[in-house]
């Protein structure tokens, strides 16, 4: 798994509960669908992309992401 997989895996599990809220059929599928996804952040909706670029700008700047 790369970074931005574990990114996208990463922000599909922030429900509003957080990962108490997250039932683990969810959890099995989102993780086996971003592994098929070299760029996984298209499978994100407009809100949750935004989270995503934010997150490679902010450390692209300051440590560089792959």
């Amino acid at each position: 798994m790369n970074i931005a997989q574990l990114v996208t895996f990463a922000i599909l599990m922030q429900s509003g509960e957080g990962i108490l809220g997250v039932a683990p059929s969810y959890i099995m599928e989102k993780y086996g669908v971003v592994q098929r996804y070299v760029r996984p952040e298209l499978l994100l909706d407009s809100t949750n992309r935004k989270i995503f670029d934010d997150w490679v700008n902010m450390w692209s700047a300051n440590r560089g992401v792959d």
